[in-house]
C-alpha cells in the first residue's frame, strides 16, 4: 500500500514499504517533459512522527513569525492539519493506489476554489 498526499504546491508525501518520502514537486518547463509533474525526494522519514517533524521544520524555516508565541501557534496549527489529514485518510474507502490524493494546507490561508 502506498500513499500520495499533496501537502501544498511544493511538496507531496509518498511512501513505499519502508518509509514516508517528502518529495519536492517540480513541473517541467521546456522540452519533452514540459508541463509534466515530477517528484524529487526531499526527505526520507521512517515514522509518522519523523514525517510530521520534517513538515514542521519545513514550515518553520519558511515562516514569517516574529515572536515565539506566533511560532508556537504555527507549529500547533501544522500538527493539527497533519492529524486531520491522516485521520481523513483512514476514513477513505477508495483504494489509495487508484490515484487518490488528500491535500494538507500548511499555509494557514483559506483554500480558493
Amino acid at each position: 500500500m502506498t500513499i500520495r498526499i499533496k501537502v501544498d504546491d511544493r511538496f507531496v508525501i509518498t511512501s513505499d514499504q519502508y518509509q514516508f518520502i517528502i518529495n519536492h514537486r517540480k513541473v517541467g518547463k521546456t522540452g519533452k517533459g514540459a508541463g509534466e509533474e515530477r517528484l524529487e525526494p526531499f526527505a526520507y522519514c521512517q515514522t509518522i512522527s519523523q514525517l510530521v517533524n520534517a513538515l514542521i521544520h519545513i514550515s518553520v524555516r519558511d515562516s514569517t513569525a516574529r515572536t515565539l508565541a506566533s511560532l508556537a501557534a504555527e507549529v500547533e496549527r501544522i500538527g493539527q492539519k497533519c492529524e486531520e489529514a491522516f485521520k481523513h485518510q483512514g476514513e477513505r474507502k477508495e483504494d489509495v493506489n487508484a490515484g487518490w490524493m488528500q491535500k494538507i494546507d500548511l499555509s494557514g490561508k483559506p483554500e480558493v476554489k
